[in-house]
C-alpha cells in the first residue's frame, strides 16, 4: 500500500514458503515447544517493530538520508527504549569491569546489531520493502546450520523442512521474470 509494490502469486507463495520455513526451523510442530501468551505477544511485538523499521528506513532513505544516520538513531532509540522497560541495571559495571567485557559488549553490540541493520537499510536502497522482509529470513535458516555445526543442535526432520522452505523461497524471489 505505501510503496505500491505488486504483489503477485510468487510472492505470496514465497511469503507463505518463509513463514513456514520459520515455524519449522524454531521447532514449531516438534511437539516439545510450549507457546505461552507471553511468548507470543512478544513475538509479535518484534514482528511489528521490524515491519515498523522496513517501512520508517526505506521512507528514511527516500528522503536522503543515509543508511548510516538511520541505523544510528534507530540503535539509539532501540536502545533508550530498552532502558526504559528493561532499566540499566549493572549493565554499565559490568561492562566496565574488565577489558574483555567492554570488549565483548562493543562487539556483539556491533556484529550483532549495527551492522546487520546497516546492511538491511543498505538493502532496502535497492530492493523492494516486502522483497527484503522475506530474504531477511534466510537469518533462521543461518541460525539452524549454527545450531547445527557449532552448537551440535538435533538435526530434525521438521527443521530440514523448514530450512529447504527458507531457501525455496529466497530462490523464487530471486528467479529472473
Amino acid at each position: 500500500l505505501l510503496f505500491k509494490e505488486r504483489l503477485t502469486g510468487l510472492k505470496l507463495l514465497a511469503v507463505l514458503l518463509a513463514f513456514l520455513g520459520c515455524a519449522l526451523v524454531s521447532g514449531l510442530g516438534a511437539g516439545d515447544m510450549a507457546l505461552s501468551t507471553a511468548g507470543i505477544l512478544y513475538g509479535l511485538g518484534a514482528g511489528f517493530g521490524y515491519a515498523m523499521y522496513s517501512i520508517f528506513a526505506r521512507c528514511a532513505l527516500e528522503r536522503g538520508y543515509s543508511s548510516n544516520t538511520i541505523n544510528f538513531y534507530s540503535c539509539l532509540l532501540a536502545a533508550l527504549g530498552a532502558a526504559l522497560i528493561w532499566g540499566v541495571d549493572g549493565v554499565f559495571e559490568t561492562a566496565a569491569a574488565s577489558g574483555g567485557n567492554l570488549a565483548l559488549a562493543i562487539g556483539a553490540g556491533v556484529v550483532t546489531c549495527y551492522l546487520p541493520y546497516l546492511l538491511y537499510t543498505e538493502g532496502l536502497r535497492w530492493a523492494e520493502p516486502g522483497k527484503a522482509a522475506i530474504l531477511a529470513t534466510v537469518e533462521p535458516f543461518v541460525a539452524a546450520l549454527i545450531g547445527i555445526f557449532a552448537f551440535h543442535e538435533a538435526v530434525t526432520p521438521y527443521k530440514l523442512l523448514g530450512m529447504a522452505a527458507i531457501f525455496g523461497a529466497i530462490l523464487i524471489l530471486n528467479r529472473r521474470p
